[in-house]
């Protein structure tokens, strides 16, 4: 059987300490990364010569100061990718550990060009707990409670190619895994293959992700982004981000 190729795509706006990090993370796996992309944006001139210098490899390909937004710059990556499937590990993020990438081939090899959704661990620099996602009591596909650092989705090589949403400004990446769970089916694995660092606009509520999310989303969720400001205010950031992830039923994970 022929090994499957997943390219892993990595976005990175102003964010050169975690773009480091996910490179290094990248480059401890066990098996060998068959492609990697980086579309990166806003990094100083010394930044992308260190970058360039340090982490310049065969099988990676850097992409500086092409895209108009953080969708944009995810269909840049897409575009960009060879494999037969494509895995997005933004900057920041991170593998679980060093057997990861292998333990992601060894499932693709095993579907018939399905989607496959992983589980992930996030954490926050705040707190020594961490919360796994999706918990135990939600392994379903209805409403892909996935986040997209556990998600491998088949690539197309035909038009037309399945892109995220650049007017959805918040919350493109999970109607893109539906739309993807929808065209190909999905199968699941309850192992952890990458940690996510929370703090983002998507997760974080704020004055900015309130408009955006009233605008892209409508008028019952900016209600609850709202809500959610105002519990963050008044708990704390540790404090919410625990009544957040015990709401949405993630196994906690002391680290």
């Amino acid at each position: 059987m022929d090994l499957v190729k997943i390219s892993v795509i990595t976005i990175c706006y102003q964010d050169f300490d975690g773009l480091c990090k996910t490179l290094g993370t990248v480059e401890m796996q066990t098996a060998p990364v068959y492609e990697h992309i980086i579309v990166a944006k806003s990094l100083r001139e010394t930044e992308i010569k260190h970058l360039t210098k340090h982490y310049a490899s065969q099988n990676r390909k850097f992409i500086f100061n092409q895209d108009k937004s953080l969708y944009n710059a995810m269909n840049i990556g897409l575009d960009q990718a060879s494999g037969d499937y494509t895995y997005f590990l933004n900057s920041g993020d991170y593998f679980f550990d060093r057997g990861s990438y292998s333990h992601m081939s060894d499932v693709m090899n095993t579907t018939n060009g399905e989607c496959a959704c992983f589980r992930t661990l996030q954490v926050d620099s705040t707190d020594p707990i961490g919360f796994v996602r999706p918990g135990t009591k939600r392994f379903k596909l209805d409403r892909v409670p996935f986040g997209h650092q556990g998600f491998v989705s088949p690539r197309e090589t035909t038009t037309p190619v399945m892109y995220y949403d650049e007017t959805n400004r918040i919350s493109a990446d999970s109607a893109w895994m539906k739309r993807k769970v929808k065209a190909y089916g999905a199968v699941i694995s309850k192992n952890i293959i990458a940690v996510h660092e929370l703090g983002g606009v998507s997760n974080l509520p704020s004055l900015k992700s309130i408009k955006l999310r009233f605008r892209c989303n409508g008028l019952s969720t900016g209600l609850k982004e709202a809500t959610k400001f105002m519990l963050l205010t008044i708990l704390g950031r540790k404090l919410f981000y625990r009544l957040l992830m015990a709401s949405n039923k993630y196994d906690r994970c002391d680290r």
